[in-house]
């Protein structure tokens, strides 16, 4: 649990500002599996939405979090990130509608400084998936784990769940300003 001084809750379709309490943190932002049991997982530890009015320059709120990769022998495990809320929107917009298309791809870049985890997510007409990507827990270092990761698009319908939760608790780009 982690203490916050305010936060949004979703009631009867109606938004409601809260004083105080406490939220259910961490919390998954989204998970991607493979056909190997490979998997992508990012967790979120910290989101910074004291005040709804004030968003990030990343859009939505920055968040602090966790990645997660396991490709065959290679892992890495609780590694920090720094993202937003509204990068996370992005993404799920994008999934969404590569989803829905097929033959389209989807990117995710976790923040546009650091670039720590980068992908790029195709689904291809007969509903197979490829992800290519790479993770760098130091951007300035040339070490990275390069990965690609084969899935297909029934797996896909759960990230989409994960990622419309967290916009459903904080709003897209624009933060919950927008709804």
């Amino acid at each position: 649990m982690t203490h916050i001084r305010a936060y949004i809750e979703l009631q009867d379709n109606k938004i409601y500002i809260m004083k105080g309490g406490t939220m259910n943190l961490p919390i998954k932002a989204f998970g991607l599996e493979g056909e190997s049991n490979e998997v992508i997982e990012i967790i979120i530890k910290k989101i910074y939405a004291d005040d709804i009015d004030k968003t990030s320059h990343l859009g939505g709120y920055d968040l602090v979090g966790a990645i997660n990769i396991r490709m065959g022998n290679y892992v890495v495990n609780n590694a920090r990130i720094v993202s937003s809320t509204g990068i996370l929107s992005d993404f799920l917009a994008s999934l969404k509608s590569c989803y829905s298309e097929l033959n389209e791809t989807a990117k995710f870049i976790n923040n546009p400084y650091e670039h720590n985890l980068t992908f790029d997510l195709q689904i291809t007409t007969q509903g197979h998936v490829i992800i290519e990507g790479e993770y760098r827990e130091n951007f300035a270092s040339s070490t990275k784990l390069v990965f690609e990761m084969y899935t297909d698009q029934t797996y896909l319908q759960n990230t989409i769940n994960e990622l419309q939760h967290i916009e459903n608790l904080y709003g897209n780009k624009f933060g919950k300003r927008a709804y």
